[in-house]
């Protein structure tokens, strides 16, 4: 017991001497900084990530101007089949992917290929004014 509390004595003398109370304030310094870096990073990701989801949803507005709306005008219900739908997602992404590369940003590096055709799927309920629907690839990850 005695070698227990000279153990804590000598810790405690430690961290009330000068050299002591130098450690205790690097490491609090130390995880300070690391707090506010990693604070900080979060800040500029969630604005990298509102950016991206900007630049998607312009690019899903001017794949329908361009494609969309010319099947939806020529298809007897005025729906698109599901290949015009791939298509069309398809061509939101790429003209996404080359206003992202003129802007300074990689997509890929950005979001996951599955994020960002739920960022396509999300732009596009929202242009329509509807809710969200999932696609089947993302339905299958949650059975």
């Amino acid at each position: 017991m005695s070698s227990l509390s000279s153990i804590i004595v000598a810790i405690l003398n430690f961290l009330t001497s000068e050299q002591g109370i130098a450690l205790i304030g690097w490491l609090g310094a130390a995880v300070a900084g690391k707090w506010a870096h990693s604070t900080y990073r979060q800040k500029l990701d969630n604005a990298l990530l509102a950016r991206c989801e900007v630049i998607v949803e312009a690019a899903v507005e001017q794949t329908y101007r361009q494609t969309v709306a010319a099947w939806k005008r020529i298809s007897p219900e005025g729906k698109l089949t599901p290949e015009q739908m791939t298509q069309a997602q398809d061509a939101a992404l790429g003209i996404a992917n080359q206003t992202a590369y003129k802007a300074g940003i990689d997509l890929a590096a950005v979001a996951a290929p599955e994020v960002l055709r739920l960022m396509v799927t999300h732009a596009v309920s929202r242009l329509q004014g509807g809710p969200a629907e999932l696609p089947v690839t993302v339905k299958a990850l949650f059975p």
